[in-house]
């Protein structure tokens, strides 16, 4: 399928790579976005109890196995809680753990009450085909983030500027730990998160992209701007998001 498209949009390199493979002849990577209009800027939750928050599936829940030793360890604390949000009340059953279904209308509201969002993963084929969409949420909602240096993740986060990685339990506990009570650091990193999510994975920012895409391919239906299309398509050349429609960001 990638071979016959005149244009294929992926998420992040891994698949680019793959699609290349494939025989894609144009292959533009598009982060995994949205739009910010839904994640409003609100401040800090108070700073007990610690609020360490997980979003997802049932079908990804697994991956917290990877650290339970670690937040077992963090919630061994007094004023700490767990918010996995999407995950099955039986993952960690805790009295300080705390599980909700995701439903869209609320999923703003459940991020604001985190103080830092993780994002665990192990080393896997379909893990590096992930789009970090966790970690772009957290950000979103001006929250940092703790996660595993895999994959898009490395794109997305950022050591000591939006958040940290952690690869062994010690690292785990550690980066989490550091902003147990640190309004100031909590709050710095979760400002350049959201700045990170404006400039680089917000639909104010890829929109002109994928619009220069789709004109590019509906050109193609004409036969006789088809060569002409393939040869002057250049993906990086996007229009400035500022002279977009799409509203600003509130």
């Amino acid at each position: 399928m990638a071979s016959r498209a005149d244009f294929v949009i992926v998420a992040n390199k891994f698949l680019q790579s793959w699609a290349e493979d494939a025989g894609a002849t144009s292959v533009t990577c598009i982060p995994t976005v949205l739009d910010l209009r839904r994640y409003p800027q609100t401040a800090l939750p108070a700073p007990e109890p610690f609020t360490i928050g997980w979003i997802g599936t049932p079908e990804t829940a697994p991956y917290l196995d990877t650290i339970k030793g670690a937040l077992k360890q963090v919630l061994a604390k007094e004023n700490t809680q767990l918010l996995l949000v999407g995950a099955e009340p039986s993952f960690l059953p805790l009295p300080n753990v705390e599980t909700q279904s995701w439903l869209e209308a609320r999923e703003a509201n459940l991020l604001q009450r985190m103080h830092v969002g993780i994002m665990p993963l192990p080393q896997g084929a379909w893990e590096y085909g992930k789009s970090g969409y966790k970690l772009v949420q957290y950000m979103a909602a001006s929250r940092p983030v703790v996660a595993s240096p895999v994959g898009v993740n490395c794109d997305v986060a950022k050591e000591g500027v939006n958040g940290f990685f952690a690869i062994t339990e010690e690292e785990w506990v550690a980066n989490l730990e550091r902003f147990r009570g640190n309004t100031n650091l909590t709050s710095a990193l979760g400002a350049a998160a959201r700045q990170t999510v404006e400039a680089s994975f917000s639909l104010r920012a890829t929109v002109p992209k994928i619009a220069e895409i789709l004109l590019s391919a509906a050109a193609l239906r004409r036969p006789s701007q088809r060569k002409l299309a393939r040869s002057s398509f250049k993906p990086d050349l996007a229009r400035s998001a500022a002279s977009n429609d799409v509203a600003p960001s509130r």
